[in-house]
């Protein structure tokens, strides 16, 4: 399993990390997690720090590397309801 962490820009930190299996897979978790924040966007980024072996519960740290740039996100990809959804 891969570690990431999501850096608040604004906020000035790394969120608590989660794992996921590869980068699509912690992207769509990134872009989901978003939720209300999606319209700030631009202030966050998603970054691989490491590796966590799940047979031995070893981890493998590595220097923060970005994955995604909240920016990059296509705004058709917002998580929120639209309008729409709402009043159905």
């Amino acid at each position: 399993m891969k570690i990431y962490t999501i850096r608040d820009q604004v906020a000035g930190f790394f969120i608590s990390p989660f794992m996921a299996e590869n980068d699509a897979h912690a992207q769509r978790m990134f872009i989901v997690s978003l939720g209300d924040s999606f319209q700030h966007r631009a202030d966050f980024s998603l970054h691989f720090v490491g590796s966590f072996d799940t047979e031995t519960g070893e981890i493998t740290p590595s220097d923060p590397m970005m994955v995604m740039a909240g920016l990059s996100i296509d705004p058709r990809l917002d998580p929120r309801p639209s309008t729409q959804e709402i009043q159905q």
